[in-house]
Formats: C-alpha cells, sequence, structure tokens
C-alpha cells in the first residue's frame, strides 16, 4: 500500500547550462532557452482504502546565485571577487485517485511552478585607482560604473491543475479524457536587461495568458486467437 518513486537528471557536464539571448532579439522563449540542469523528482504514495490513493512529492531543479566584484585589493592592484551558490527551487507535488467502481477511476495533480534562475550582478569600482590611470590628475569627476545585472530564468514550467477520467463503458474498450490548467500569466521576462539608463523604456512584458488543455484517448482490446 506503499509506493516510494524516485527520478534524478543528471547532465555529464555542467549543473546549469541555459542559451538566452539578448533581450532585443526576437526569440521562442520556452523552445530556445530550455536549460540543462540538475533536477531531482521524488514521491511518497499511499492506499489508505483499496479505492483510494494519495501521494505527494517535490521537483527540485538547481538554480544559481553569486556575484563579482571588481576593485582594488589589498595590494592596491585591480582585482575581483567571485562567490557563486548553488541554490534549489522546489514545486510541490500532490495528486489523488480514485475508483469508486471497477469500470469508473478519476485522478486530479496539483504542481506548484518550477523554476531554475539564475542571479549574478558584476559591480566594479575603481576607488583610488583613478589617479593611477591620470584621471585624477586631468581633474575630471570619475563616473561610477554601473552595476551589470546578470540575472533571469533558464527554465520555468508553470504552475497547473490536472485532472483525468477514465471509464470502460464496455469490457473491451477503455476511454479517457483530461483537462490541464497552466497559469502562464505569471511568466516574467527570461532575462533583464544587462544594464538601464534614465529614460530607457522597460521591456515589453510576455504577455502570456493561462492555458487550457485538453486530451481525449481510446484504447481497445482485439483478441486475434
Amino acid at each position: 500500500r506503499i509506493a516510494l518513486g524516485l527520478g534524478l537528471v543528471l547532465p555529464q557536464t555542467s549543473v546549469l547550462i541555459a542559451d538566452i539571448p539578448a533581450p532585443t532579439t526576437p526569440t521562442f522563449a520556452l523552445l530556445e532557452t530550455r536549460a540543462q540542469t540538475v533536477s531531482i523528482q521524488a514521491a511518497l504514495a499511499f492506499r489508505p482504502l483499496d479505492w483510494l490513493s494519495v501521494g505527494a512529492g517535490v521537483l527540485a531543479l538547481a538554480a544559481l546565485e553569486g556575484h563579482v566584484n571588481v576593485g582594488p585589493n589589498e595590494t592596491g592592484r585591480l582585482g575581483s571577487e567571485v562567490s557563486d551558490v548553488l541554490v534549489a527551487d522546489y514545486a510541490p507535488v500532490i495528486a489523488v485517485a480514485m475508483e469508486p467502481w471497477p469500470w469508473l477511476s478519476v485522478a486530479a495533480t496539483y504542481r506548484g511552478v518550477s523554476r531554475a534562475s539564475f542571479t549574478f550582478p558584476i559591480e566594479a569600482n575603481l576607488g583610488d585607482l583613478a589617479d593611477q590611470v591620470g584621471l585624477g590628475a586631468l581633474d575630471v569627476e570619475v563616473l561610477p560604473l554601473p552595476t551589470l545585472a546578470i540575472e533571469g530564468t533558464a527554465q520555468f514550467d508553470p504552475e497547473q491543475v490536472w485532472v483525468e477520467v477514465a471509464g470502460r463503458p464496455v469490457p473491451w474498450l477503455l476511454a479517457a479524457a483530461a483537462m490541464t490548467w497552466k497559469r502562464w500569466s505569471v511568466f516574467d521576462n527570461p532575462i533583464v536587461y544587462t544594464t538601464e539608463r534614465p529614460g530607457d523604456l522597460p521591456q515589453p512584458l510576455p504577455q502570456f495568458h493561462d492555458t487550457v488543455v485538453l486530451r481525449l484517448g481510446l484504447e481497445a482490446d482485439l483478441h486475434a486467437g
């Protein structure tokens, strides 16, 4: 009456690979940017009654957080400090299946939003090094360098609810119908502008909308001798 499931996706050469174009490049956001990322799925199911099964699990994706700081080090020379942390994004999965009669079964599943994102800003501060390159001697005001925002979403799967009904109108025929609601309306731009100046127009929103997917299946048993 108890079942445990485990699934692993382990890319051979990386933890997270994403190919994301510049924000101004027209692209198919969901088709061209599918990431290669470490993924772990685990679930536990229990059947308290002969006609009822319930289960819960989690889908974990690898995400990346970090930063790069460029500036003077202890020796007074220009150096950089790199820090990156691997974090996990968790999406819950909950399901229930019922078979009130031998010829009819009903199932429903909920899965939360699953997102693999990356945040890697680059900050530069010349500090006193401006004098060493001659800017101080020219009495020129040194403008601060803007933060370069390397940030975006490598993989996104929306929150969804799935319901299916299956039945046997006759012993040799199985008919199934399913409906899935997907919350695409919360999909953000997959990448942010690297830098922004005052007066720059914001990126246009993806303007995704929620979808409903319908499926119908038939299975027949044919006995040939």
